[in-house]
């Protein structure tokens, strides 16, 4: 026979804010029922690398063993090696294609953002469209004054490659120590014959990992403008009807700040 019904665990369930609101859970027969047989929601869903040069048949295999796994459906994971363009024509043709499939099979098929990780820069679309957006950082670099007076460190100053936000000249105790800073505004005011500390504004440039494409800065709004135009809606024009049924979640990973 079945254990007794433990009634105020039905109640605690009956308030869980996670459950779907269409989905509930009035009886002990049913949450056991429920237990045993998860509506998707509640399955687990992986992350499906997509890389390589895609195509449909693989695709569809995939999305078939996924179901034999019991699984309640995946986020489409783009990741290196993609020989496939990124958002584009193609791209969209298989998610409308896997869409589909996934509608048939009853897995939902969700958005990862992003072409690999970190979030936010639409590999690469983000900072093409939106140059302003990359972002920047404040580095320090220490001048012994040996250095202060060649003609290279006064030429960038004056020319605008090197930009202090901030320049101090150091005080140095006996033991090298810091000791004291006097701020100063242009290299002239130094004298010299102590070292400077430059606190300098720099631009975030490309690497292999980010494409050859610059990070963005999470921080400014027109980021998160931009990821919208170049990731969301172009997934909202393709697949958005199926928003909210076979399209349900949205996945971001590591945002770097």
């Amino acid at each position: 026979a079945p254990p007794p019904a433990p009634q105020h665990s039905v109640d605690l369930v009956r308030e869980l804010r996670s459950l779907k609101p269409g989905l509930k859970t009035s009886t002990y027969e049913e949450l056991r029922t429920h237990f045993r047989n998860p509506p998707v929601d509640f399955r687990a869903m992986p992350l499906w690398v997509w890389n390589d040069e895609l195509e449909w048949p693989r695709l569809k295999e995939a999305l078939g063993q996924l179901k034999q796994q019991g699984l309640g459906g995946a986020f489409v994971h783009p990741r290196p090696g993609l020989m496939t363009e990124y958002l584009g024509p193609e791209w969209f043709k298989l998610w409308k294609q896997s869409v589909k499939e996934g509608r048939r099979l009853g897995l939902l098929v969700n958005i990862y953002d992003e072409n690999s990780y970190p979030a936010g820069f639409a590999g690469g679309h983000v900072p093409a469209l939106a140059p302003d957006t990359v972002s920047q950082y404040v580095e320090l670099v220490l001048v012994e004054p040996a250095s202060i007076s060649t003609a290279e460190i006064q030429n960038q100053w004056v020319a605008g490659r090197l930009l202090p936000v901030a320049a101090f000249e150091l005080d140095r105790g006996v033991g090298g120590e810091l000791a004291g800073a006097r701020r100063i505004l242009k290299l002239a005011e130094a004298t010299g014959q102590k070292p400077l500390a430059l606190f300098n504004l720099r631009r975030a440039v490309g690497n292999a990992w980010t494409g050859g494409f610059p990070y963005v800065d999470l921080t400014n709004p027109e980021t998160a403008r931009a990821l919208i135009a170049t990731t969301y809606e172009p997934y909202r024009r393709h697949v958005g009807r199926e928003f909210g049924k076979t399209v349900r979640w949205s996945f971001q990973d590591e945002p770097l700040l």
